[in-house]
């Protein structure tokens, strides 16, 4: 329930580096990564005890990894079709400065499609499976409009997500969309998961047509709340 959570606090450095190889003319893309995250975290325990400081401690991650992409769109910002699919793996160790020790593994997919001159809908499917000595914020969690960063976790997380998008003026357009997520302890879990349904409009404004730039607002319903969101680009990322 929500009322078991507690409130924390993260500040710190966080990097991320990668180098990715396109092989030969094709839309495969292949390379290494690094990422390196150093935060200061503090909890809220909801007590006011004079004399009795939150509990704060810094941890500190750093993991190499391998990263594959496939991208056929026609925009890296707003695409109207085409297919995009990545692969990645990260390994955390201490041998390369990491507090803890373990790998995550994550795969995305989304695709999209021009069913008509002014109709697009796009299709996305996310998973993440995490194992080892996992800190409590590096745990998988489910990412959807309408449902807080980290609410939902497991070591095991799949995601899926339709939206469509209608074009009802040269400028201006409606989005629909809706997602489901589930989160489990373990892979063999997850069918039993409980589902996490969130769901949303919106509408965007072509910024830059050379390069199909769309930003708007959405506004999205989650199991316990209603969030405004700021989009530029395509949501999905």
């Amino acid at each position: 329930r929500q009322s078991d959570g507690l409130s924390f606090n993260g500040e710190g450095l966080f990097v991320v580096q990668n180098i990715r190889f396109r092989i030969g003319e094709s839309p495969l893309f292949i390379g290494p990564q690094y990422q390196y995250l150093n935060v200061d975290n503090k909890f809220d325990l909801g007590l006011d005890i004079p004399g009795i400081e939150l509990p704060e401690f810094n941890v500190q991650t750093s993991g190499l990894g391998l990263i594959a992409e496939f991208d056929t769109r026609d925009s890296n910002f707003t695409p109207n079709r085409g297919t995009f699919a990545q692969l990645d793996f990260y390994a955390f160790d201490k041998g390369i400065g990491s507090d803890f020790d373990y790998q995550v593994y994550t795969g995305k997919y989304r695709t999209f499609l021009d069913l008509a001159k002014t109709l697009t809908l796009g299709l996305r499917l996310d998973g993440q499976i995490a194992n080892g000595d996992i800190p409590f914020f590096a745990v998988p969690f489910i990412d959807l409009r309408g449902i807080p960063v980290l609410r939902y976790q497991g070591e095991t997380v799949i995601t899926a997500e339709t939206e469509a998008r209608w074009e009802f003026h040269p400028r201006f357009s409606a989005v629909g969309f809706v997602g489901a997520g589930r989160a489990a302890a373990d892979s063999g879990k997850i069918s039993d998961a409980p589902s996490r349904v969130s769901k949303g409009l919106g509408f965007r404004y072509l910024m830059a047509r050379k390069l199909s730039l769309r930003a708007g607002i959405d506004i999205a319903w989650g199991p316990e709340e209603r969030v405004w969101y700021l989009s530029i680009g395509q949501s999905w990322q």
